[in-house]
């Protein structure tokens, strides 16, 4: 038996990447166990191999985005082709087809925009309603995919980078630093100096 284990944060960080396979991601969660035959276990101790090289010998500054490429690589290469159809899959509710229209938004704007009213008028519904079908698909608010898009990349920025908490603040187009601190502590209870100094 093999297990991939990854935090909310990093899974995170992939769904962005992924397109429609974040469906895929989102359902792993909920049903972690999957058969695989011989091939993609030959694949999977490759995986494990370059993966365990890579935590080993990666320059510290590159490790992150260098671990999630080698994530997206397995899951597009492998994953995918084995649990995903060959065409794409229709939701099933009008609730999951919101949310998939909501998320493939915010992947193009999180950095500049966070007000749920946003969002709601691209897709030409009121903010409560949007707000009710994406939390009923997904069982998250609006504002808390927002968040979490948002620190996400802060997180990433702060872990992996050597831009300054006012750069950082001005790439996810915050008016000031100060903003920025703030919104960030909010969403995760710590500074963003804190967490960097943390990670």
């Amino acid at each position: 038996m093999a297990a991939v284990v990854m935090s909310a944060a990093f899974s995170s960080e992939l769904a962005r990447y992924l397109g429609r396979a974040h469906t895929l991601l989102r359902n792993i969660g909920g049903h972690p166990l999957r058969p695989l035959d011989e091939q993609s276990m030959q694949v999977l101790d490759i995986f494990f191999a370059l993966l365990k090289s890579t935590l080993l010998r990666c320059d510290p500054s590159f490790l992150f985005e260098t671990v999630k490429h080698l994530f997206l690589a397995f899951f597009y290469g492998h994953v995918c082709q084995k649990l995903l159809p060959a065409s794409p899959q229709q939701p099933s509710t009008r609730q999951e087809s919101i949310l998939e229209q909501f998320l493939r938004l915010l992947r193009r704007h999180y950095r500049t925009e966070r007000k749920v009213t946003f969002y709601a008028d691209r897709l030409c519904l009121t903010p409560k309603y949007l707000s009710k079908a994406v939390r009923q698909a997904s069982g998250k608010t609006v504002s808390a995919w927002i968040d979490q898009y948002v620190t996400t990349e802060a997180k990433a920025l702060l872990r992996s980078t050597d831009m300054t908490v006012q750069q950082i603040a001005l790439h996810l187009h915050f008016d000031t630093q100060a903003l920025f601190g703030k919104y960030f502590k909010r969403v995760t209870g710590l500074s963003p100096r804190e967490y960097r100094n943390k990670a």
